[in-house]
């Protein structure tokens, strides 16, 4: 079945023509592809359509429009010439940008290289945003620079934004108006203060606890679970012994600037991965029979070659959750790991300000100063049973309210239908606005302009960017872009070949980049 046949014939009538543009940066394994698909599926249920900014291309083509884009800032200006422009202003916001997108190449290149970048992917999305006119926006990983720009620019635009990440537990996925972690709105909205008591129903958290232990997550590729706990327990050679396994997150390493309004928002006195490696590595030294294990995330390139000398160990081949299940404590700071361990019934030691935070249903470090003591009550499982309960109420409580099921097997009480519905029910409206395939190709017509290294920002007040003679001339309504040069219509991109599970887009400064779907017009 090729990919035409699989969608609805015609466009659904009023209250259609919307457009929602949600931003992905996962590799195109069958669930993800199963995951946006089922999503356009059910947001044309309710009279809108999807159109994807993807960092990696699908080898089958998808049933709905997907621009490729650059997981780095700074090969936009390579991708799209047209759009870097002559350079303009740069926030200490900004700034920052350029310094987490040199950390995400694990420092291939100095900050300030990507600065031209910047300059096109702020130029490239207020170009989409204004050719194709969405009426909700959906970034992806809020830690992202291309995620934050783009939040930025929808917020100047007055579109309906907000953030889509994968969910606190496998197989979800959660909405958030800010941010992650300490912005999370799990923490920081007024509405999201108290946990109901109907959270705290033994039976509704042993069926979520049951789901997850049966169906064991794999987000990255690991070894089996095999023996669990106690085999990995006579592998370290950690029998007999208390262990504290400090799982690292790659987010949190690097990202903060020192003494910063990041850095005080999001950490309590270990803005690093090493530095809260080492402080408990200091710890575990003057206490007989406690043995300190880390493991690193996947995608973290540092070596810790201190914490090795010092006697850290660091493993890599193991499984997480055999790892969590060896454990006494686990220590965390960002992993979503730490929302599982509950499922293993271990205290979690939360070394910066999670989700979670906040609820009493860890052992918060408040400090530096503080961790000695809160260790020793992780260790001791002092109020552990007040600990415990309310751990479980979070779980259980964000699986009602907050999380969305990606599949029908996960026990979220909401899907994909239904986050569908939302975003239909929340974005703006179509009126006097062309067709989504009209405003679709306008799009393809704008990117390959500024691929072309043609300026593309319509001027205010002008003429919107023209679209071909086939096209239905309606009026747009603007977007308030900034000013720019209106380019003589162009012909639309090449479908570009698509080979390999998942093609990344970063690739050399200047290499060619194709769009890569087919408009949004529906074949009969």
């Amino acid at each position: 079945m090729n990919a035409d046949q699989i969608m609805p014939a015609v466009l659904n009538p009023t209250p259609g023509g919307k457009i929602c543009l949600a931003t992905n940066y996962l590799l195109w394994t069958e669930p993800t592809r199963k995951l946006w698909i089922d999503l356009d599926r059910h947001l044309d249920e309710f009279g809108c359509r999807l159109v994807l900014l993807t960092t990696s291309v699908p080898e089958i083509p998808l049933p709905f429009p997907v621009i490729p884009i650059s997981f780095l800032l700074r090969d936009y200006a390579g991708l799209f010439p047209g759009a870097v422009g002559p350079g303009g202003n740069v926030s200490a916001g900004e700034l920052e940008l350029l310094q987490a997108d040199s950390i995400r190449s694990n420092r291939a290149y100095p900050a300030g290289d990507a600065l031209p970048g910047l300059f096109a992917c702020r130029q490239l999305f207020t170009t989409i945003l204004h050719t194709l006119q969405p009426q909700y926006v959906l970034t992806w990983d809020s830690t992202s620079p291309m995620a934050r720009i783009l939040h930025a620019v929808a917020c100047e635009a007055g579109l309906p934004v907000q953030g889509l990440e994968r969910g606190l537990l496998s197989e979800t996925l959660m909405i958030e108006s800010r941010g992650i972690q300490a912005w999370s709105d799990l923490r920081m909205h007024w509405l999201a203060q108290d946990i109901p008591a109907a959270a705290r129903e033994a039976a509704a958290y042993e069926r979520i606890r049951a789901h997850y232990l049966a169906h064991k997550p794999q987000k990255y590729a690991q070894a089996d679970f095999g023996g669990g706990g106690d085999e990995i327990r006579r592998r370290l050679g950690l029998e007999g012994k208390k262990v504290i396994v400090f799982l690292g997150s790659w987010e949190a390493d690097g990202f903060a600037s020192r003494g910063g309004v990041y850095e005080r928002c999001f950490f309590t006195g270990f803005p690093t991965i090493l530095e809260a490696l080492m402080a408990l590595c200091r710890l575990v030294k003057h206490l007989p029979g406690v043995a300190l294990v880390f493991k690193p995330h996947p995608l973290d390139q540092q070596s810790y070659v201190v914490a090795k000398l010092e006697g850290v160990q660091i493993v890599q081949d193991v499984n997480v959750l055999a790892l969590m299940d060896a454990a006494d404590v686990v220590a965390a700071q960002y992993t979503t790991l730490q929302f599982e361990a509950t499922f293993y019934d271990k205290p979690v030691l939360l070394l910066a300000r999670s989700a979670w935070w906040g609820r009493n249903a860890a052992y918060e470090v408040e400090f530096p100063e503080a961790l000695p003591a809160m260790l020793a009550a992780a260790l001791q499982r002092r109020d552990w049973a007040e600990r415990r309960a309310n751990a479980q109420a979070f779980i259980t409580w964000m699986m009602d309210q907050f999380l969305i099921a990606c599949t029908d097997r996960v026990p979220a009480r909401r899907n994909l239908r239904d986050f569908a519905r939302y975003l239909a029910a929340t974005s703006m409206d179509a009126r006097d606005l062309p067709p989504p395939e009209v405003r679709w190709e306008r799009t393809e017509q704008a990117i390959a302009a500024l691929k072309a290294g043609h300026p593309s920002g319509p001027v205010i007040g002008k003429t919107p960017f023209p679209i071909s003679p086939s096209a239905v001339p309606l009026p747009v309504r603007p977007l308030n872009p900034p000013p720019g040069v209106i380019p003589a219509p162009i012909s639309r991109a090449a479908q570009a070949p698509m080979t390999g599970t998942a093609r990344p887009v970063n690739g050399t400064a200047g290499a060619p980049m194709k769009i890569v779907a087919r408009p949004l017009a529906r074949q009969a």
